[in-house]
């Protein structure tokens, strides 16, 4: 008989642990499926955080433009597949006439408002392959992948007539821009300060204008654009 009872006592002992065991299992599968979510929701908010962060890498804060950085990748990809003979493009430097006028009559708050539209006329006058960044201050470049001289002076030109209508206290906004055309085995650099040569001739020029450098001499001619009002 003491076997027996020894028995139904271990078996008591086993059944009042599983008694008590059992709950708190599920209550540390319930505790570990919780931890479990936990990290997932934490590894989702870090790479949002992440990506954020990159994006604001990259980002110009004001206008939501690709910034310099960014754009300065952009350009050295293109010039390796120039190089390479896969494409061509031009590099055009923009720079918003008589900006400081507008910093000094209206304030800061209003010149940012005015780079903020600019970028966004940028956008919608455009196409989409035409990558746009801020390049500082009152400047934006325009890298224009697949387009010669003439086709990106032709882009170019349509959004400046995007702006005819637009006017800052009682004056119509316009901008000076020069344009290059990228060469094989020319540093990016060189076609860039070729723009950029072009901008402050448009500027000399009078303002109001597009100066493009041509690629066959490098030599620059003036093209006014007419805007329609």
């Amino acid at each position: 008989m003491r076997p027996m009872r020894h028995r139904l006592s271990l078996d008591r002992i086993n059944y009042l642990m599983v008694l008590v065991l059992l709950p708190a299992l599920a209550v540390i599968a319930a505790r570990l499926s919780s931890l479990r979510s936990t990290l997932r929701d934490k590894r989702r908010e870090l790479t949002h955080a992440l990506a954020e962060v990159q994006r604001l890498a990259i980002t110009d804060e004001l206008t939501s433009l690709p910034n310099r950085r960014w754009m300065i990748e952009r350009l050295e990809q293109e010039q390796r597949r120039c190089d390479e003979g896969d494409g061509l493009f031009c590099v055009c430097i923009i720079d918003l006439d008589h900006f400081k006028l507008i910093n000094d009559r209206l304030g800061h708050a209003a010149g940012d408002r005015v780079l903020r539209e600019f970028a966004s006329r940028a956008r919608a006058a455009l196409s989409a392959r035409v990558m746009r960044a801020r390049w500082g201050g009152e400047e934006f470049l325009l890298l224009l992948p697949g387009l010669d001289a003439t086709a990106s002076h032709d882009s170019v030109a349509r959004l400046a007539m995007s702006m005819a209508a637009w006017q800052v206290d009682g004056q119509r906004l316009t901008f000076s821009a020069g344009i290059a055309q990228a060469r094989p085995s020319r540093p990016v650099d060189e076609t860039i300060a070729m723009a950029d040569s072009g901008m402050y001739r448009a500027k000399d020029a009078g303002r109001d204008r597009i100066v493009v450098a041509m690629p066959t001499d490098d030599a620059s001619h003036t093209s006014d654009f007419t805007l329609v009002g």
